[in-house]
């Protein structure tokens, strides 16, 4: 625990600001990659540009390492929950249909 939390507060933030775009997009597709995970959501803070425009690129990374990606820009009021919820459950079932019919996915 000690060292997780050192890590939290030591290491340098994920901001885009403070870390090279690249090597946040390759982490992503990396992380993916090694977690089998059938795809990602980017979730990004209304009033921050940066991770505006990094949308853009972790959306077309993810798309060329054949990962889907759903984004979600948030200003994290509890107006737009019910919004959220509806297009997460969409992005799951789209998920789950491709699990069925994608050729190198197993059957689920």
């Amino acid at each position: 625990m000690v060292r997780a939390a050192a890590e939290r507060y030591l290491l340098p933030p994920t901001c885009p600001c403070f870390i090279e775009h690249t090597d946040r997009l390759n982490r992503v597709s990396e992380l993916a990659r090694e977690f089998r995970a059938d795809g990602v959501i980017y979730h990004s803070l209304r009033i921050c540009p940066l991770f505006d425009i990094e949308a853009m690129l972790m959306q077309q990374h993810l798309k060329e390492h054949g990962i889907p990606c759903l984004t979600l820009s948030t200003d994290y009021s509890r107006e737009g929950t019910q919004q959220i919820r509806n297009r997460v459950e969409a992005f799951l079932e789209m998920l789950s249909g491709s699990l069925r019919v994608g050729k190198n996915r197993l059957p689920v």
